[in-house]
């Protein structure tokens, strides 16, 4: 990269630096997939370091540094708010609930 830098005597200076930015090769079902990352390397040392990724198995072209997250309000956490919820609403009806 080259920018160039203002110097505190009013003049300005070419900066170049070096960046090393990671493509990614990764195959599934037979088919390569590329991405180029966001982040670059702190060091040359990291290039051809392995890492993991993640990509969405329904579109692998998709791929994420990060690990994904998984969904607040999934499995049981969805069962239970649903039990709850219909619990009151059954005891609202019946008249059995009283908020005297």
């Amino acid at each position: 990269m080259e920018r160039w830098e203002h110097q505190e005597n009013g003049s300005d200076r070419l900066r170049r630096e070096r960046v090393y930015q990671p493509t990614y090769e990764y195959t599934v079902n037979g088919k390569t997939y590329q991405y180029l990352s966001r982040q670059p390397l702190p060091s040359k040392q990291d290039l051809g370091r392995q890492v993991v990724n993640y990509y969405d198995p329904h579109q692998p072209d998709r791929i994420t540094e990060n690990r994904p997250q998984r969904p607040v309000f999934s499995g049981v956490y969805f069962f239970v708010w649903t039990a709850f919820l219909l619990f009151f609403s059954i005891m609202s009806f019946t008249g059995q609930l009283s908020f005297s």
